[in-house]
């Protein structure tokens, strides 16, 4: 081995290939809040482990030892493996290191639990007058009211909503037609009332719901979604996404089929709908009374 060659060698760390694997496959390939996440995890969790170590030191003890610290964040933990496996893929590509894939594939994954939470119907109602009433009393802006209550009327994503363009409308046809959304290509289907809130909307750039962000649209409601939480005395730890499974949830116990729901929520795969299934209030009793209505009617 050369002089030069045994130089660059050495300054193979762990965070030296990083900065090159975010360059390189990261942010070119990966959607931009996965790029972001992947960024927190190395900055928060894998350099200050495993950083300044040369990147063929690596060994199988040094990744068990960070998968451990994280054992109190199983959710964490398991991304964190992920992130790894990529890692040493694509530098087992690029010749940083040899036959290392094993270093993740051989650890076993913490158990994830899921605890998935539902705003009943009230809940929902009782979110949507008082956005209704803030914005009446100007104590809410009608552009983060407006995206606060597209969520509601469509279960679409947050950043699908707030990074909408008025290209991406067809309000005659009813729908939006996204692009490059979580799942790709999307459609996603408008109720009169959704239409309208958009048509009231002042067009004022090339987002529905510009803001002071470098990415042009209004980026974040999490405040104004708090404050919404307070006004309506809502307790309990309820997120923005929480509208989304609050929509699903309506449809479900409205005569709604799971096939029918995972298309309008823009699932790709049914199992990803299936957990909505339990949700429904009883649907064997609403279904034996309907057949006996109709068969037994007065």
């Amino acid at each position: 081995m050369t002089l030069i060659s045994e130089l660059t060698h050495n300054l193979r760390t762990v965070n030296f290939c990083l900065e090159h694997f975010f360059s390189e496959y990261v942010d070119i390939h990966l959607k931009k809040q996965t790029a972001k996440s992947y960024f927190s995890f190395w900055k928060n969790h894998i350099g200050p482990h495993l950083g300044n170590k040369p990147i063929d030191e690596v060994l199988l003890s040094d990744i068990e030892d960070l998968h451990l610290k994280l054992k109190d964040r199983p959710t964490t933990a398991n991304r964190v493996l992920s992130l790894l496996s990529k890692f040493f893929s694509w530098c087992e590509k690029k010749g940083y290191v040899h036959k290392r894939l094993y270093l993740t594939r051989n650890l076993t994954r913490y158990q994830e639990n899921k605890i998935l939470r539902f705003l009943n119907q009230k809940q929902m109602k009782e979110i949507w007058d008082t956005i209704i009433r803030l914005e009446t009393l100007n104590k809410l802006n009608i552009i983060p009211a407006t995206a606060l209550k597209l969520l509601i009327l469509t279960g679409a994503r947050k950043n699908e909503i707030l990074s909408l363009q008025w290209s991406d409308l067809d309000l005659e046809n009813y729908r939006l037609t996204l692009t490059d959304s979580k799942t790709g290509f999307k459609t996603i289907y408008l109720s009169q009332r959704a239409v309208d809130l958009i048509t009231a909307m002042p067009k004022t750039s090339p987002f529905v719901f510009p803001g002071k962000s470098t990415s042009g649209h209004l980026f974040d409601l999490q405040w104004q979604w708090a404050h919404v939480l307070r006004e309506a005395n809502l307790p309990g730890r309820w997120r923005i996404h929480d509208l989304r499974h609050g929509f699903a949830s309506a449809a479900v116990n409205n005569g709604g089929s799971l096939a029918f729901i995972g298309f309008l929520l823009g699932h790709k795969r049914t199992s990803t709908t299936e957990r909505y299934a339990h949700v429904a209030e009883n649907p064997a009793q609403a279904l034996l009374d309907k057949v006996c209505g109709l068969i037994a009617s007065d």
